[in-house]
Order: structure tokens, then C-alpha cells, then sequence
């Protein structure tokens, strides 16, 4: 199946609960496999932030990055919970 057409099976209301899950991890295919039960929330936030999260393990944490990745993750699981709802 292409693209347009999984789109296009979806609903209304579980593309909106896609639209931030893009936003935040930046991945279509992700938020697909995501909406497929292929993937659980948590890993799809962490694959969608594998570069940020492996500078943090090489580099060390800087606090903002900290309260700026738990902002996305507490908006990325809002949407993630409302699309498994749907």
C-alpha cells in the first residue's frame, strides 16, 4: 500500500493525534508504525530522538535539553495516548 493511500484510511480525528507525534519526532513512519500497535510509545519517542539521546550518553546531560526533551516527551505521550484511544 503507498503512502497517500495509508493516509487516506485514516480518520480525521487519528490524523490529528498523528500531527503532533510528526511534529515532535519529525518521522511519518514512525507515527505509522506507532498508530499499527507495531511500536509502543516510549521507543517511538527514543527512536525519533536516538541522536539527541546518544550526544547526551557521549557528551553528558545539559539540564536544558533535560527540561526541553521532557516537555516533548510529556506532549509526544499526550498524543501517543489519545491516538491508542481512538
Amino acid at each position: 500500500m503507498r503512502l497517500g493511500e495509508v493516509l487516506r484510511a485514516r480518520d480525521p480525528f487519528s490524523l490529528a493525534a498523528m500531527a503532533p507525534i510528526v511534529t515532535i519526532g519529525g518521522s511519518l513512519v514512525v507515527a505509522l508504525a506507532l498508530a499499527h500497535g507495531e511500536i509502543d510509545a516510549d521507543t517511538a519517542f527514543d527512536i525519533t530522538h536516538l541522536d539527541e539521546l546518544w550526544q547526551a550518553e557521549r557528551w553528558g546531560e545539559d539540564k536544558l535539553a533535560l527540561e526541553a526533551r521532557a516537555v516533548r516527551k510529556r506532549d509526544f505521550m499526550a498524543a501517543a495516548q489519545l491516538l491508542s484511544l481512538l
